[in-house]
């Protein structure tokens, strides 16, 4: 009893939440307010919502948005790190399900690249923002870049190509054409034959640049190599 009246006499001071700091729900809420939402911009086409219309959609109050994910670019920027995720998830599947053998290298490849653009079916416009950002400070860009750069090592492994530099560059230059592709909604959901053979077309090319890249590279090298040989035998 006197203990009560002390606890009541003196409450225990309670943990204060810093100002702007999200709340952390239980990952399963969150994952079915973000659904809700990638739902409403597949509905509406766009990613322009205003707080009232994004709070509608994800089904709560414009201030458990706030409370929630610390406002409505927070929550946007959540769910395009979570889409990229899932993209990278999915290209690794295709790795995992590609035959394997001397003779299927490029049907391996079209398998990537064919996993990685139904990556976007049905969100080519939502996730428009997604292609657009190149601020390297941003959380939203550098998940973009990581997708890329799985793209590009995915796509380095199937071709057996290495990964050297002048190949890493040529196969994310690639990764960004795709993303081209994306962003100017040349991707239908239910797939293109022209839109395939275009795109092999392209990480051929980009394969046969990084080849002869090499090429020079080294040829570079031997002649320094020589050069500074002769240098050498001449100061003897």
């Amino acid at each position: 009893m006197e203990k009560a009246q002390r606890r009541k006499a003196h409450p225990a001071p309670r943990e204060r939440r810093p100002a702007g700091c999200p709340v952390r729900l239980d990952r399963e809420r969150r994952e079915r307010i973000l659904d809700a939402v990638l739902e409403a911009s597949r509905r509406r086409g766009s990613i322009d919502f205003s707080a009232s219309e994004l709070a509608l959609a994800a089904g709560i109050s414009r201030n458990l948005i706030h409370r929630y994910f610390g406002g409505s670019q927070a929550l946007f920027d959540e769910l395009i790190e979570r889409e990229c995720g899932r993209v990278q998830r999915r290209i690794k599947a295709a790795l995992i399900e590609c035959p394997e053998g001397p003779d299927e290298p490029w049907e391996r490849a079209r398998r990537v690249i064919a996993a990685y653009l139904a990556s976007f079916d049905g969100h080519g416009v939502t996730l428009r923002k997604l292609v657009l950002e190149d601020d390297p400070s941003d959380p939203v860009a550098r998940a973009v870049r990581t997708t890329r750069v799985t793209v590009a090592r995915s796509l380095a492994e199937v071709l057996g190509a290495g990964t050297g530099r002048e190949v890493m560059e040529e196969l994310f230059g690639f990764s960004g054409f795709l993303l081209g592709l994306v962003r100017h909604d040349c991707v239908p959901p239910s797939g293109n034959d022209a839109v395939a053979a275009l795109c092999m077309a392209a990480c051929r090319d980009a394969l046969r640049r990084a080849r002869e890249r090499e090429a020079l590279s080294r040829l570079r090298a031997e002649r320094l190599a020589a050069s500074r040989g002769t240098v050498v035998s001449a100061g003897r």
